[in-house]
Order: C-alpha cells, then sequence, then structure tokens
C-alpha cells in the first residue's frame, strides 16, 4: 500500500525556506509565534532545576524572554516588497486571448468565482515568495463529449493554484521529447461543518496524479482516521479522445518552469529582515534597562552624615536640594542613541533597501520558457518570474481548451511587464505633439506613448472619437475674448 506521507527527498529544507518567508510576509504575529525559532532565548543554557534556586532562575530568564519577545519590532519589509512588485505587475490589465470555449475562465478560473486576474495575482505573490508555484488543469470526468448545457452546469474544467508546500512530491520519467512528470503527490485541507452541531473537523488528503502507462489518472484518497474513503482512480477524457497522454500541471518558478526547485527571489531580504528584528529586539532591551536617566552622586560624606542632612532621602527634582558636603556632585547618567544593536538595525534597512532594488534591476539571465527574445536578453528577478507566470498560464489554459475541443487551440495570456510608469513630461509631449503636426512620428505611435505612460488606456479609435467629441463641443468661429 502506498505511504502518501512520504515526501520528495528536496521537499524538507525547501520547506524551511519557504516558511521563513511566508511567516516574514505575513507579518508581526507570525514570526512572534514562532519565538525562539527566530529570537534566540538569552541564557538558553539554563535548564529547569533540581533545587529551587536553579528553578528560580530558570523562571526568571524565561519571564524575561517574553518581555524581550513582547518588545521586540518586527518592521515588516517583505510584505513591503511583495505587495509592491505584485502591485506594479497588475497595474496594467493582462493581455487575454482565450478560446470561446474556455473564456469563461476569465471570471471563474478555480470553479469558486475567482478571476483569472485575481488568481494570477496569487501566483506571482508566491513565485516571489517561495520561487515556485503550480498550476493544474482540473478536468471533470465525462463520455469525451461535454455539451453547452453541462457546461452551464459546471461540468467544465477548471485551474487550481497550489502553493509550493502543498505539492510534497513529484517525480520525472525521460521520453523520447524529454523529461515529463509522471507522478505528482498534492497535499490539499479542508474544514468538515457539522451543520448540526457547528462542529468542524480539519481533514487532511492527497490528490495524485499519475501517468500510468501513458495515460493519465487523478486519484484523491484520505488521510487514516478521516473516516472517508479513498475515491476511485479516475481517467479524465478530451473531446473526441479516449485519455491525455500526459499530466496537465505545471509548475512554475522564478527561473524556469521545470520541476527543479527555484530560489525564493525574497528569501535573502527575508533572512535580513529577521536579523533586524533580532537586533531590534536587543536595542528595546538595552532602551528599556539602560534608557532612563540614572541619578548618581559623589561625596566625601559618610552614610550617617549624608541621612542626616538629608532625612528626607533623595527625589529628583527642581523644588528640593540636597546638601552633599564638600567636593560632592550631581549627575544623570543616560545611555547613547548611538548603541550598537541601533547601527546595526540601520545597516540592515540599507542591506533591505538594496535586496529589495535588485528584484527589478536588470540582468542578463534568460528564462527557458521566454519565447520574446527582446524581454530574454535584458530582464530582471521580477521580469524574469511574470515571463514565467504567463507561459504557464498559457499552457494550462491550452489543456483546458483541448479538454473542450478535440484540436488544439491558440491562448495568449500575457502579463504587464512595464512595471513602472513613464515619464511624460511637458517638454516632452510638446516635442511628441512637434512630431505629428509636421508628419515626422505617426499618431498611432504618439497614442502608443500616452498609453505606455498610463496617460490613458483608451485605444487609437477611441481617443479619436474623444477628440472629434471635444471639437465638436467647441466653438472655434469666433474669437476667444474676456468677459
Amino acid at each position: 500500500m502506498e505511504n502518501y506521507t512520504e515526501t520528495n527527498p528536496l521537499y524538507p529544507d525547501a520547506l524551511e525556506r519557504w516558511q521563513l518567508v511566508e511567516d516574514c510576509v505575513k507579518g508581526s504575529q507570525a514570526v512572534k509565534k514562532r519565538k525562539q525559532e527566530y529570537l534566540p532565548k538569552p541564557n538558553d543554557d539554563l535548564e529547569q532545576g533540581q533545587t529551587a534556586e536553579s528553578q528560580a532562575e530558570y523562571d526568571s530568564n524565561s519571564a524575561r524572554y517574553s518581555q524581550y519577545l513582547l518588545r521586540a519590532m518586527f518592521y515588516n519589509t517583505c510584505y513591503r516588497t511583495e505587495s509592491g512588485l505584485v502591485g506594479s505587475v497588475f497595474r496594467k490589465r493582462p493581455m487575454a486571448e482565450l478560446p470561446s470555449d474556455v473564456d469563461y475562465l476569465l471570471d471563474n478560473a478555480d470553479g469558486s468565482g475567482l478571476t483569472l486576474t485575481q488568481q494570477a495575482q496569487y501566483v506571482v505573490s508566491e513565485v516571489l515568495k517561495k520561487g515556485r508555484v503550480a498550476l493544474l488543469a482540473d478536468m471533470p470526468v465525462t463520455d469525451g463529449d461535454v455539451s453547452r448545457a453541462q457546461m452551464q452546469a459546471g461540468v467544465s474544467p477548471n485551474i487550481i493554484a497550489y502553493d509550493a508546500k502543498s505539492v510534497v512530491d513529484w517525480n520525472e520519467c525521460a521520453t523520447p521529447t524529454g523529461c515529463k512528470l509522471n507522478y505528482v503527490k498534492i497535499e490539499e485541507f479542508y474544514q468538515d461543518l457539522d451543520i448540526d452541531t457547528g462542529d468542524r473537523t480539519e481533514v487532511k488528503r492527497w490528490r495524485v496524479l499519475r501517468l500510468r502507462d501513458g495515460v493519465y489518472t487523478s486519484q484523491i484518497t484520505y488521510q487514516d482516521g478521516a473516516g472517508k474513503a479513498d475515491e476511485e482512480e479516475i481517467v479524465p477524457r478530451p473531446k473526441g479522445g479516449t485519455h491525455f497522454d500526459f499530466i496537465p500541471f505545471i509548475f512554475c518558478g522564478s527561473r524556469n518552469n521545470s520541476s527543479d526547485i527555484d530560489p525564493a527571489p525574497l528569501y535573502d531580504l527575508a533572512e535580513v529582515n529577521i536579523g533586524h528584528y533580532r537586533n531590534s529586539a536587543d536595542n528595546e532591551e538595552a532602551s528599556f534597562i539602560c534608557g532612563q536617566p540614572t541619578l548618581a552622586m559623589t561625596s566625601d560624606m559618610s552614610s550617617d552624615e549624608f541621612a542626616t542632612a538629608n532625612p528626607n532621602g533623595v527625589v529628583i527634582g527642581s523644588r528640593r536640594g540636597h546638601f552633599l558636603g564638600a567636593g560632592g556632585n550631581m549627575f544623570l547618567v543616560q545611555a547613547e542613541s548611538t548603541g550598537l544593536p541601533r547601527q546595526l538595525m540601520l545597516d540592515k534597512q540599507d542591506q533591505m533597501l538594496s535586496l529589495g532594488a535588485q528584484l527589478v534591476t536588470p540582468n542578463t539571465q534568460q528564462t527557458a520558457t521566454a519565447t520574446n527574445a527582446d524581454t530574454a536578453n535584458t530582464t530582471s528577478v521580477l521580469g524574469l518570474a511574470v515571463g514565467n507566470v504567463s507561459a504557464a498560464y498559457e499552457k494550462v489554459i491550452g489543456w483546458a481548451a483541448m479538454f473542450l475541443s478535440s484540436a488544439e487551440q491558440e491562448v495568449k495570456y500575457k502579463l504587464n511587464q512595464d512595471f513602472f510608469p513613464d515619464t511624460f513630461d511637458a517638454q516632452e509631449v510638446t516635442a511628441w505633439m512637434a512630431g505629428v503636426q509636421g508628419g515626422l512620428i505617426p499618431k498611432s505611435a504618439f497614442n502608443n506613448k500616452m498609453r505606455e505612460a498610463g496617460v490613458t488606456q483608451l485605444d487609437d479609435d477611441e481617443i479619436q472619437a474623444e477628440v472629434e467629441l471635444l471639437s465638436d463641443n467647441l466653438d472655434l468661429s469666433e474669437p476667444v475674448t474676456d468677459a
């Protein structure tokens, strides 16, 4: 019997990196919940003692750590960077040209009402956080021909996105046309609600995709004790065919779309973010201990003489004086603000700014799935990832279309790679207009420049219609004079 709890040998090490970045993006609560995993305990060598004194020391250290953890501040640079990068990708709508059979995916990609753009936002985010995400064309079981009525009833393929942690095992086999996935195991969780009692039970199951003797099959099996029987292995059939000869599943990575585990673009930033968090804990601890002014006094008086001269003790403030005797002095001691932990925090802030900028800095690395030579020659980490996501979506949408049609159909789905708006100041506008009016620049080129700069999203015909409407509303037959 198959052991579904086994994972790919590469999975455990990668999981630690993915978890670090995921926690950093989630923020302070997720990071502090990990406690000593990210913030070591001072005097961690202390153990629960066998004597009252050693136990008291251990308890005191644990109480100190609770305060140490509480005062630490996590500055969520990872989330700000991730959300800013995703926002720059989706500041323009993706370019989508889908076959009519699968255009429903634009409004309902996964069967739950999630639009294709919303799902793509999640996919880009996951590639940035973990360097890896997966897309599955989930096929229903049919007799091979799906009618329009069946499609309206929901009998149609969906696109499901899985984060890297969910795909726990995979394998490839060699074929005459190259390596091909022949095994994928996906870990899934869902809540089983008893509507009578309101009790919720978390159910764990595995979706196992296989290529058996060249035939794609899918099966769902449940964890022992879940009280559910394993489902039968199914064979999805494309229209006019008997089976798929491949698994309609694709990894999408930060470097390419192979099954190899790619680097997580935000991992280095997350490590520095955690280092900044540790420095913050030390800085806040030092500020708490040494930050308040402490009164210090010197005097040649004996303790008895001092008590006699100052019967009410020493109180800080300007409304009471103190007699210190000959050669006495009084001063306040307070920690300087330029401590080492604070300086380390400032250094790491600069490092985080640099690492974030590097994600959008062009380099010469080429993606294995890029098809546009212009974008492949000089691109950035973000551009490379976005190109891979676009290529993965074109594949998986094409597989969904193949299920509903006997022939392969062309699919175009491109995410925006113009991440930052162009500057288009008044001087440049004037120069472009002069070129158009002089017949040196076509009007369509000027319109395209305005679209690239984010000035407008109208197409050429819409712009011309707006210009004509404006001209009709202006009476240019009479000169304009002051009232």
